[in-house]
């Protein structure tokens, strides 16, 4: 089911390894499976987003808004928007590639955490 179903292919690692190391411990302390998988999933959401700060150079607040404002308008950040929430400002000729490649790593963030969990 994971391979085929074209919005749990980016999550597919993360379920497979939720279901390896953490379905154990749900079974044996008594937890409901739902909630030890969302405790499992905020941690690695967490992770994630902490590792693309540490990356960049960017607080994680300044890009938790930056998430948070591409989940409520469906449009990616602006250019400006991310070169704001830099903590080292690029040179002008590398501002673009740059935040493009802030931009992508966002949007896969969404996607694998956020987007379409409702089938999970």
């Amino acid at each position: 089911m994971l391979g085929s179903e074209a919005q749990l292919r980016s999550k597919r690692e993360l379920i497979e390894r939720f279901i390896e190391q953490h379905m154990p411990k749900a079974h044996d302390s008594g937890a409901s499976v739902e909630e030890t998988f969302l405790a499992f999933w905020n941690d690695e959401r967490i992770k994630a987003m902490e590792a693309v700060c540490a990356e960049e150079g960017i607080a994680p607040a300044a890009f938790q808004r930056l998430v948070e404002d591409y989940q409520f308008t469906g449009k990616p950040p602006l250019r400006e928007a991310v070169i704001d929430v830099l903590e080292q400002k690029p040179r002008i000729l590398e501002r673009k590639k740059i935040t493009e490649r802030i931009i992508e790593k966002l949007l896969g963030l969404v996607a694998t955490f956020d987007d379409g969990l409702g089938g999970i």
